[in-house]
């Protein structure tokens, strides 16, 4: 007791006459700390989110973190603006033009699907409409698929060919 007092100095009797129903408790200067500003002691402001506790818990029982003062209890200092600028130049980048969209293929890629889609370009007998369908098809066909499988080209050759009678 006669420490704190010894450490409040010159600044014992103003906080005496400030707030004479503490006097000179040596309690009450132990839970003040020094405010530069004023040159004596002063209370810590407790936190607004937690009142204090440091800890937060829900109805379920679960505890955390106070995510204002950290556990501390105390309010944490206003820094001012806190900037959360993103540096990266990928961050200034429009969403909707991050790069040019794909072309879209105009004939088939894989060795069966070109040897298909030459078959039925060169077929007589189809309309135009017809065999843009039909490339059409081994074109989406390819895009699930690395080559176009022989199921597949048995599949489009009873379309555009012609069915021998038995």
């Amino acid at each position: 007791m006669l420490a704190a007092r010894k450490s409040a100095g010159r600044s014992r009797g103003l906080i005496s006459a400030i707030l004479p129903s503490f006097g000179d408790s040596a309690a009450w200067l132990v839970s003040f700390r020094y405010a530069p500003w004023m040159g004596e002691p002063t209370q810590a402001e407790s936190c607004g989110i937690c009142g204090g506790d440091g800890r937060l818990v829900n109805s379920f029982g679960s505890v955390a973190k106070c995510p204002s003062c950290h556990g501390s209890g105390r309010r944490s200092e206003d820094t001012g603006f806190h900037d959360v600028t993103k540096t990266k130049a990928s961050h200034h980048q429009n969403s909707n033009q991050r790069g040019a969209p794909a072309a879209k293929p105009t004939w088939p890629t894989s060795l069966s699907g070109i040897a298909l889609a030459t078959e039925i370009r060169d077929t007589p007998g189809l309309g135009d409409d017809v065999k843009l369908r039909l490339t059409r098809e081994i074109m989406e066909h390819e895009e699930t698929h690395p080559a176009c499988t022989q199921t597949f080209v048995k599949k489009m050759r009873k379309q555009f060919r012609p069915q021998p009678s038995r």
